[in-house]
């Protein structure tokens, strides 16, 4: 078998650097809220609408340490093969030889059993064909297994096993141990290598870590919790750890948000779908461009056979103290992102997004500040200011149901007399803590009005 010539063409940092080793150039949050007074005249929050799909910058490409392992153990995957073969030779076998072939034949089973149940939530690998997901489960054997080259069990045409890479690496969240490459291949390839961005050491406390935060994350699910509820908790916990930064090593994995207690984009992401995969929740890391041109992570979430889009960073912006959450990006549809804040890009996710299309899991539309009328939605702020000061939260947000209301709504909460008379009617409500301030933090693409509130 002729193995390939393996081109290492590292791909502007616009198309890999940020998509397999970390969000390196995401600005610090790209959205972050406005904060006027309504003593001026308030402007909602805009994004720019930019056609960044083919737009590409140059950066540095990130290469984070890597450890060369000596462990070339091969993925035993072959032993369930070969139980067939025992049962072929039936004229020569002893009695007892016999015997053993069902036995041979049901841990085969059970071993494709096994692995249909590891793949079922997993969407990335139910996209493929046949060919595509053994070349996947044998990077996965082969990291599973440290091993410094994958070899495949027949060649592979080059750019199939590039893709196919690249599909583990989105996927596979629990493989946090794998570096990310941005090479390429062609030709008929035979084998790869393989980098790790932890040792094995290092790897095994890392494991212990990140699943010790997984079962505290479960912990704050309340008794026969909906799964929008845990993804709110999952959701509100990783932001409550995190702190943006890009400076630190583990700031593009989950590591860096789930136990160090900082990460970028790319790790906002990770943290998101290692704990949903871990919790049996399908969902799928996605890596484009944001509206500044600038590479950018985040997810989507399949709820009751529906998909939406959940982006953790963009839900903590920066200038604001660590306790403070916002809702905006919790189960959106894509008509409310894509082209408008999100872009997804095909260089950098190299498979086709599930489509998200549904409002019917919308964290606002879940918990009832949905707003279908004006009046509706003057009243549901209202009460949610109220409830704010009640718990002393940073935020009320309300989200409106087309954009004539969202505009009716955010003109008159940006006009003094309004959202000043809201205010004083919380200050007036028995339990609630003294407002001080208040300034807006509105989103017209997601239709969410929402208001800051300081104490």
């Amino acid at each position: 078998m002729k193995k390939s010539s393996i081109i290492a063409l590292l791909i502007s940092a616009a198309l890999m650097a940020s998509a397999l080793a970390g969000c390196g150039k995401e600005i610090e949050s790209s959205v972050p809220d406005v904060s006027v007074t309504t003593t001026e005249t308030t402007k909602a929050t805009t994004t720019e609408t930019t056609t960044a799909a083919t737009t590409t910058t140059a950066a540095t490409t990130t290469t984070a340490a890597t450890t060369t392992t000596a462990a070339t153990t091969k993925a035993t995957t072959a032993a369930t093969t070969k139980a067939p073969a025992a049962t072929t030779k039936a004229a020569a076998a002893t009695t007892a030889a016999t015997t053993k072939a069902p036995a041979a034949t049901t841990a085969a089973t059970t071993a494709v059993q096994l692995a249909k149940d590891a793949t079922a939530n997993k969407y990335v690998y139910n996209t493929l064909n046949d060919e595509e997901k053994t070349v996947y489960n044998e990077i996965v054997a082969a990291v599973k297994a440290r091993q410094a080259t994958c070899t495949f069990s027949s060649p592979h045409d080059g750019a199939l096993v590039t893709k196919i890479y690249r599909d583990v690496f989105f996927q596979e969240a629990e493989l946090f141990w794998l570096q990310g490459s941005a090479s390429t291949y062609t030709g008929s390839v035979s084998s790869i290598p393989l980098e790790y961005k932890y040792t094995e050491a290092d790897q095994a406390v890392i494991q212990k870590d990140l699943d010790g935060a997984v079962s505290q994350i479960a912990a704050t699910f309340p008794a026969n919790a909906s799964l929008v509820t845990k993804i709110k908790k999952i959701h509100d916990w990783i932001i409550l750890k995190t702190a943006f930064t890009k400076e630190n090593h583990s700031a593009d994995d989950a590591y860096g948000p789930l136990v160090l207690g900082y990460g970028q984009c790319e790790g906002y992401a990770k943290a998101f779908t290692y704990v949903c995969t871990k919790l049996g929740i399908e969902n799928v890391r996605i890596t484009g461009l944001n509206n500044h041109n600038l590479s950018h992570a985040w997810n989507k979430v399949k709820i009751n056979g529906a998909w939406y889009n959940v982006d953790l960073t963009w839900d903590d912006p920066t200038g604001n103290t660590p306790d403070y959450i916002r809702d905006f990006y919790l189960l959106v549809p894509d008509s409310q992102i894509n082209g408008l804040s999100h872009f997804v890009v095909e260089e950098y996710t190299p498979f086709t997004p599930p489509v998200a299309n549904s409002l019917d899991a919308n964290y606002f539309v879940q918990t009832g500040y949905y707003a279908t009328t004006y009046d509706s939605a003057i009243s549901l702020m209202q009460q949610q200011i109220i409830n704010a000061a009640k718990s002393k939260s940073q935020i009320a947000q309300v989200k409106c149901s087309s954009k004539e209301i969202y505009d009716a709504v955010n003109n008159y909460l940006v006009n003094q007399a309004g959202v000043l008379g809201m205010k004083d009617k919380a200050n007036a409500t028995k339990g609630c803590n003294q407002i001080k301030g208040v300034s807006g933090a509105s989103d017209p693409n997601l239709l969410v009005v929402a208001i800051k509130l300081s104490y």
